[in-house]
Order: structure tokens, then sequence, then C-alpha cells
């Protein structure tokens, strides 16, 4: 007989230093990165303690990802989170559980052309998607959903 689970999975977003903080120390990266790593930790536990087919997804910046030279914190979470994700996959692979990253970007405005406008809709899709029963067989994917910004560019 198997516990129920109150939840089945893990949605991460990890916090990013303020934009208008340009000099966040490494020890406050490291300590954005430790929160994460402990709470993916702490969910694949509960999901084997309850025998629970748990979903892991991070959501990171999609510029953060790819290495953004003007925003070195925020591309060191995202090179942290993608890093863990990745392995967190592997060792996934042979349970129920799956680990996946979603990467997103602002999508413009069409009436004033500015990038401020986050696809929520799009990626409450793809979130749904990764969610569902269904998803067991998607493990260890990063999911582009830059509004087209990865064309034909190199991926971390």
């Amino acid at each position: 007989m198997s516990q129920q689970s109150p939840f089945d999975c893990l949605l991460l977003a990890p916090a990013n230093a303020s934009p208008s903080q340009s000099s966040a120390t490494l020890g406050e990266v490291s300590d954005a990165l430790t929160v994460n790593f402990a709470m993916t930790k702490a969910a694949i536990n509960h999901f084997e303690k309850t025998s629970t087919a748990g979903r892991l997804v991070s959501l990171v910046p999609g510029d953060a990802a790819m290495g953004d030279p003007t925003s070195l914190i925020h591309s060191a979470i995202a090179g942290g989170m993608l890093s863990l994700f990745r392995t967190v996959a592997l060792e996934l692979r042979k349970t129920s559980m799956t680990a996946n990253t979603i990467m997103y970007a602002p999508s413009k405005d069409p009436v004033s052309a500015k990038e401020e406008m986050i696809d929520a809709h799009g990626i409450t899709v793809l979130i749904n998607a990764l969610l569902s029963v269904d998803s067991h067989g998607i493990n260890g994917q990063e999911i582009y959903s830059l509004g087209g910004a990865d064309v034909g560019r190199l991926h971390p």
C-alpha cells in the first residue's frame, strides 16, 4: 500500500539577482543554487517515499541560459540549473520520475515593440504537457520557448 502524495511535481523558477543589482557576490549565486538543489533533492526523496511518478520542471530565462555577457550572475544561475537538471534527468531515467527544463524569453509587445511580456500562455501549455501523467517518456529535455530567438543558434 502506497501513501497518497500531496503533490506530484516541483516547478522551479530560480530567483535571480535584481536587474539593478550589478554586483552580486559569489556567495549569493551559490545560495540561490543551493536552495534550488535542496528543493530538488527533497522533492525526489518525497516522490521515492510515496512511490509517486513525480515531475520536476525548471524555468530558466533563455538569454541567461544562452550565456548573456551583460548578466554574468543570471547566466551562472541558469548554467547551474541546466547542469543540475541534466544530471538529475540521467539519474531518473530508470524511474517513473522526470526532470525537464523550459527556457523562456519575453515576447514583444505588439503595440510598443518592447520586450516586456512573457508568453505566459505558451509556457503554461508546455508546463501542463510536462506535468501530464502521459509525459513519463519525456525526460531530460531542454525546451526553448524563446519566440524563435534561438533558431540557428548554438545551444548551451
